[in-house]
């Protein structure tokens, strides 16, 4: 049986990833990250929610190859349910980390995925975000992580997306 995956020196996730409970931004190092080590909170009540509820995809994964830990490919890859999307987000200071192999052939294998639904893969680097296909990448620009995207692909294989903002909280 594998043993299951642990961080180890990798603390990438307590950079690119936003914790509103804690009022850190993306792109900024967490507080209680220790480089080199991971968090001082992990296993603590003070962990955030959102840090419980965020999985990293290289951890859950046991297929994806050791080179892909995201502290080696600048990558942290996790997993939206609803739709399906697969999302590549990367530190601001290595903004295109994910067009650099393997990474990028492993994301683009996914965009022909099928296997329950079709699987939106996204790159996001700070604000930025990328959309892949199958035969292109696009560049959405500047886009809200809590933004709709609407995906729509043609017959031809043409691509079109819609941004819709965020909804207003109630």
């Amino acid at each position: 049986m594998l043993q299951p995956r642990q961080c180890g020196a990798c603390t990438l996730c307590c950079t690119v990833i936003a914790v509103e409970e804690l009022g850190k931004a993306q792109g900024v190092d967490c507080q209680h990250s220790i480089p080199g080590k991971g968090c001082a909170i992990h296993r603590s009540p003070l962990r955030p929610r959102a840090c419980g509820r965020f999985e990293c995809q290289w951890l859950i994964q046991r297929q994806m190859p050791d080179s892909f830990r995201p502290d080696l490919t600048g990558v942290v890859l996790t997993a939206i349910d609803s739709p399906p999307r697969l999302l590549a987000v990367c530190d601001e200071a290595d903004a295109l980390a994910w067009r650099r192999e393997p990474i990028y052939s492993f994301l683009k294998r996914q965009t022909r995925s099928q296997l329950i639904a079709p699987i939106t893969v996204l790159a996001r680097s700070g604000p930025r975000l990328w959309l892949l296909t199958a035969t292109t990448d696009l560049d959405l620009g500047e886009v809200s992580a809590d933004s709709v995207l609407q995906v729509v692909t043609a017959d031809d294989g043409t691509v079109t997306v819609s941004v819709q903002p965020p909804a207003p909280p109630p």
